[in-house]
C-alpha cells in the first residue's frame, strides 16, 4: 500500500477517529489541519481514572504526560505549609491539565485529583516533542493556550484580592451560565460548597453568607434541584469591588 493509502487507511481506523474526536473538543486546536490533528492522535493513547484516584502530584518530575478530559472533572490542588488544601481550579470534558510540565519540562507544579470517574486522552511529553518540531502550527497553538491560562489565573488573583466575596460567588456563577440571553437562567453546580469556598478563596461560612446575601437581593433562588438565577443581578454584583 503506498504512503497516502496507508494514511487514508490510518484516519478511517475507528480507533483514531475516537482519539480525534476527544481531540476536536480542546479549543487549543480549533480549526488545527487534518494533518496536524492525525499527528497528535496518532502519539494519543486512551487513560481512565476512578473518582479520587491521584492523576499527579506536584513535584513529581517523571517524564510527564499531557491530559485531554473527555468526560469527567480533575481538581488541581496544592497543600499549605500547614496541610490545607487550596482548590486551584477544575477541568472538565474539553479541558487540558499538565501542560506546564509538558511543555517546559519541569516538575508538576499541582496536584491533580479525579473529582469524578474520568477518561481521557495523554500525550507523553517526549513524544508531543517531537510532534511539535515536526508541526510548527500546533507549537504556535500551545503558546496562544498558555497565554491565556496565564491570564486566567491573573483574573483569579485579581478577583480574589479586589473584590468582595459575594462579587466572586456571582462571577463563578456567571461563569457556569448555559448559552443565550434569557434574563434567568437555571443551574445546577457541578461543586459542592466546600469546593466553591476553595475557588473563590474563602471558607465555607463565609460562601453560606454569601449565598444568602445574592438570595437577598433576588440575585439567585436556592431550590432543592438547584439555583435560580437572575442575570442582571448577578452582574451588577459580580462588578462590585471590595
Amino acid at each position: 500500500m503506498s504512503g497516502a493509502g496507508a494514511a487514508l487507511a490510518l484516519v478511517r481506523s475507528p480507533a483514531l477517529q475516537e482519539r480525534l474526536a476527544v481531540l476536536e473538543t480542546q479549543k487549543v486546536f480549533h480549526d488545527l489541519g487534518q494533518r496536524e490533528m492525525t499527528a497528535l492522535a496518532e502519539i494519543a493513547r486512551a487513560r481512565v481514572w476512578t473518582a479520587g484516584a491521584m492523576i499527579f502530584q506536584r513535584g513529581d518530575a517523571d517524564q510527564p504526560d499531557l491530559i485531554m478530559i473527555s468526560s469527567g472533572r480533575v481538581r488541581l490542588s496544592v497543600l499549605s505549609a500547614e496541610g490545607r488544601e487550596l482548590s486551584l481550579h477544575h477541568v472538565g470534558a474539553g479541558g487540558m491539565i499538565g501542560e506546564l510540565a509538558v511543555l517546559g519540562w519541569g516538575e508538576r507544579t499541582a496536584d491533580a485529583t479525579a473529582v469524578t470517574d474520568v477518561t481521557a486522552l495523554a500525550i507523553a511529553g517526549s513524544d508531543l516533542d517531537r510532534v511539535l518540531t515536526e508541526h510548527p502550527a500546533i507549537l504556535r497553538r500551545f503558546v496562544g493556550f498558555l497565554c491565556t491560562q496565564l491570564q486566567r489565573t491573573t483574573d483569579q488573583l485579581e478577583a480574589i484580592a479586589l473584590y468582595s466575596l459575594e462579587a466572586r460567588l456571582a462571577r463563578l456563577l456567571l461563569c457556569q451560565r448555559p448559552a443565550g440571553d434569557a434574563p434567568q437562567f437555571a443551574l445546577r453546580l457541578a461543586y459542592t460548597q466546600s469546593e466553591v469556598a476553595d475557588l473563590i478563596g474563602a471558607s465555607r461560612p463565609k460562601v453560606n453568607q454569601a449565598f444568602a446575601r445574592l438570595e437577598q437581593i433576588g440575585a439567585i433562588r436556592r431550590l432543592k434541584g438547584g439555583i435560580i438565577c437572575d442575570r442582571a443581578l448577578l452582574v451588577e454584583s459580580a462588578d462590585g469591588p471590595t
